[in-house]
């Protein structure tokens, strides 16, 4: 299981500003993109946000993952209401990791809950649906969640390492992913220097190991190592995972393709993709604890924008405004580009 997250830990701070001078010393870092944030909403009343999604009227909510609460702000960031406490019931939550709103309702990742929740517009319980579990209509950790042109909520199920489809009502449609890391990761120095690698390259019974499996598959696309960030655009879905990657699927579950962070095997700073997203035809990313949001190339990402502050989820208007929460700093920041 993963960790729950800590917020403004000395060894979490630690963490971004060794990922800062990685970023430093493995990319060209573009001084113009560099120190151009401002605060755009900061409010004593947030306690650990996680993601935030765009609403109604060019607003914003906000899933306060450590508050167990779901904040709705104005375009001026001017605060219109907040709802839920730590729980299981109706209105209460157990850190609610991201939200999408498709212009009628907003529906939340209530992580702990294993549940998807949905609001209205003034943030009033509509209804729930999931409960803990392996099923089709079961989850394990919801994390990211997403809407497609069709009214679909795309749902990776993190802990059953799957991408989830329900209608808008909550009924399940299909899944689609496999568990486990792909090639790119089990050919890496990362994984060749661990333990379990050793043990299968030395031991004579290896052909009768799980480990061996790997080895001997033909590591089909679409493995996905607990997946986080969703995002959409016409009939593309990116996800983000654990293995250091970001794949694209279409709206069927097709893999089309797997980008995975090469520098991984040089630093940790790749590993973990937390969150992606769509702009101008191309794919953006965020890693865990990184300051940067990158722009997949046909290599190796480019270092689109580097911040000040941790970035955890973001988002492009269609101006070149972009939006980016800073979990530790508690605020949502916005730049030109």
């Amino acid at each position: 299981m993963i960790s729950l997250p800590q917020r403004r830990g000395g060894g979490a701070e630690k963490k971004i500003a060794r990922r800062r001078k990685q970023l430093n010393r493995f990319m060209m870092v573009d001084q113009a993109m560099k120190n151009l944030s401002t605060p755009f909403y900061s409010s004593e009343e947030l306690k650990g946000p996680l993601s935030f999604c765009e609403g109604p009227d060019s607003g914003f909510f906000i899933t306060d993952e450590i508050g167990h609460q779901i904040v709705r702000i104005d375009p001026d960031g001017k605060l219109l209401w907040k709802t839920g406490e730590f729980g299981n019931k109706n209105g209460q939550f157990h850190y609610p990791t991201d939200c999408a709103w498709d212009g009628e309702r907003l529906y939340i990742t209530d992580r702990y809950n294993h549940r998807i929740v949905c609001l209205d517009e003034q943030g009033k319980t509509i209804f729930s649906f999931g409960k803990h579990g392996k099923s089709n209509a079961e989850f394990n950790e919801p994390y990211g969640i997403a809407v497609d042109p069709h009214g679909r909520l795309f749902i990776s199920d993190s802990d059953n390492q799957k991408i989830k489809v329900f209608s808008s009502d909550g009924v399940f449609q299909f899944s689609f992913g496999v568990p486990g890391p792909g090639q790119e990761y089990y050919e890496s120095r990362i994984f060749k220097e661990q333990s379990v690698y050793k043990k299968w390259r030395d031991d004579q019974s290896r052909f009768h190991t799980i480990e061996s499996h790997f080895f001997t598959s033909a590591f089909p696309l679409g493995n996905l190592d607990h997946p986080k960030g969703l995002a959409l655009e016409k009939d593309l879905v990116a996800v983000a995972d654990y293995g250091g990657r970001v794949q694209i699927f279409d709206l069927t579950g097709n893999c089309r393709h797997s980008h995975y962070q090469k520098q991984a095997e040089a630093v940790s700073l790749f590993s973990f993709c937390q969150w992606t997203a769509f702009f101008m035809g191309e794919i953006y990313f965020t890693t865990e604890l990184s300051p940067a949001i990158l722009k997949i190339s046909s290599d190796d990402p480019e270092l689109f924008f580097e911040s000040e502050h941790e970035i955890g989820k973001f988002l492009f208007r269609k101006d070149g405004t972009i939006f980016h929460l800073s979990p530790f700093e508690k605020t949502i920041f916005q730049v030109s580009i």
